[in-house]
């Protein structure tokens, strides 16, 4: 399997388990996503919303567009809402995977040092990057796989509390969604 066909399998995965988190999800009330709660960003909409941004963020900064202004965004405060964002997100990843070849995903990318990257970064690394001008470059399916990774901590975090309600989204693990695909069973309609 080259590295562009595992970058496209593991964004099929996001989407799945995306999907798996807001179907446990549904029928909460928009209350209950506003709701101060034990996860990242002190409510499920504050972690669902950094989660997505993220997603919609590194896209922005691998394929080089505005993710935002491609989004129809009518409701963003209800799990409806947050499906049709996400599901935009899923839209715009599986647009842009398919259009990569295996030498796309391999070459170096530059990270921008903005100020989103200036609060997430460690200090070090910045003082270093601003002393050095250096501007971190990786091969992009290094920052494809990160988006990911991050989608992964929020999803878990996400879903320990929601099985506190009584809406375990089930097993998430990637091991999983590969069962599932071996025994037929779609996932997140992609090959």
């Amino acid at each position: 399997m080259s590295v562009l066909e595992v970058v496209r399998r593991i964004h099929v995965y996001n989407q799945w388990a995306d999907e798996q988190m807001l179907q446990a999800m549904d029928g909460l009330a928009n209350e209950d996503l506003a709701r101060e709660a034990p996860v990242a960003f002190g409510s499920l909409r504050g972690s669902l919303w950094h989660h997505l941004g993220a997603q919609l963020g590194w896209l922005g900064i691998c394929a080089g567009y505005d993710t935002w202004s491609k989004l129809n965004v009518s409701d963003s405060s209800s799990v409806g809402g947050l499906r049709e964002l996400f599901d935009g997100s899923h839209r715009m990843w599986r647009e842009f995977t398919e259009s990569l070849s295996e030498e796309g995903v391999l070459a170096p990318a530059e990270l921008p040092i903005d100020e989103p990257f200036r609060q997430s970064a460690g200090a070090e690394l910045v003082a270093w990057a601003d002393e050095h001008g250096h501007r971190p470059r990786r091969p992009l399916w290094q920052s494809m796989l990160h988006v990911v990774n991050h989608s992964t901590q929020h999803r878990a975090e996400v879903g320990m509390y929601l099985q506190t309600l009584g809406r375990s989204p089930g097993d998430l693990d990637y091991g999983t969604f590969e069962e599932y695909r071996a025994i037929g069973r779609n996932v997140a309609g992609w090959g």
